[in-house]
This record gives structure tokens, sequence and C-alpha cells, in this order.
């Protein structure tokens, strides 16, 4: 048998995406912002070879969007981002780039999104037969949905071995008089709450 040993530098190399929420599949792999509303996704991030804390770029997102989102700690690698939209943003969408980068700017470490595309599923044990690797993710803004949610704010903060209420208030169209979920799909390490809670037709805030 014939060899060949290749070496290189160990540079730092750093990748973020969207968290899957399923094994094998691209639901919620996009970002779409109802106008007048928002939308929120969980940022992943893959560092090799450097430590510390990184950003994303407000970078081609589409018009009237904007992008509202805080460094990911250097000992976690998942971050909430929110993306809002204005009442008067325009419809439509495109293929963006997501780049992160270290927060310190000499270190010069930065990088871009990374996503693995699931296209032809089947048996046994659905199988992933094709699939491709992305560098781009699809965001768009679409037409208002029928709600929108706030969150009042907290005037003290959490405190060790301590608890606190959160409510939410359900803005809700006239004519809409579904149940909404609410997810709490983050919480920071020592953190917990209920993962999913219901608000019923007839509540405009929960607690």
């Amino acid at each position: 048998f014939v060899y060949r040993l290749e070496i290189a530098p160990n540079a730092p190399n750093l990748t973020v995406g969207i968290k899957r929420i399923d094994r094998y599949s691209q639901r919620r792999q996009q970002i779409v912002v109802p106008q007048g509303n928002r939308f929120a996704i969980l940022m992943d991030a893959k560092k090799r070879g450097f430590s510390g804390e990184i950003k994303l770029l407000e970078e081609n997102l589409p018009a009237g969007v904007k992008m509202f989102a805080q460094p990911m700690k250097a000992n976690l690698n998942l971050m909430p981002v929110v993306f809002e939209a204005t009442a008067e943003a325009p419809i439509g969408g495109a293929l963006i780039e997501l780049t992160a980068k270290h927060v310190k700017e000499e270190r010069g470490i930065s990088g871009g999104f990374a996503n693995r595309g699931d296209f032809s599923l089947g048996q046994p044990n659905n199988a992933l037969y094709y699939g491709c690797h992305v560098t781009k993710v699809a965001a768009a803004v679409v037409d208002p949905v029928p709600f929108r949610l706030e969150l009042v704010q907290p005037t003290a903060p959490l405190v060790r071995d301590g608890s606190k209420t959160l409510t939410v208030k359900v803005i809700r169209d006239e004519s809409f008089k579904g149940k909404i979920n609410l997810q709490f799909p983050l919480r920071a390490p020592g953190v917990g709450t209920n993962y999913q809670i219901a608000v019923k037709p007839d509540q405009a805030e929960i607690k």
C-alpha cells in the first residue's frame, strides 16, 4: 500500500447554522418574517481551534428587516436571534449569507453559514438518499399573521436559586380565535422552565 500524509497549520475555523428541530427535515431552516412582526431562531456555532465570544453580522437581510442578537458566550454553542420586519417591508425573499466573527476584531476570525440540505428520504428507517451542503439561507418577508406576542420586561434580574414569573401578552386580530402554543426553546445554564404552554382563544396574556 502507498500512503500520503498531508500536514497543514491548525488554523481557527468557524461556521454557524440554524439548530435543527428534526433529524432529517428542513423545517424551520429558513427565516420567514411576517410584515410588522418577528421571527426567532436558534443559531448554533461550530468553533474549532479557538475560544471566545462571537457575534452575528447584520448584513444581506431583506429590505425592511432588522436582526437582534447578543454575542454568543464563550462557553455556549447556541444563541437566540430575532428578526423583525416593518409593516411596510416589501413581500419577497432571497438566499442570503449569514456571517459571524470573533468579538475581538484583532483575532481576525470569521465564518459563514453551513447547512446540510435533505432532499430525498425513504425506507428503511427514513434513510437519506440525496442531499447537499449549502452556504446560504432562505430569508423572506411574508404576509402578516393574525397575532403578535409581547413579553413584559422584568423589572429585576433572576437571582441564584430564585424564581420569576414572566408575562406574555397576546395581541390578536379580531377575526383570529385560535389557540397559540408558546415555546421556550433556549434556557440559560442553570435555568429551568416549561418548554411549551398553550394560550387559549379567550386569553389576552399568560404567565
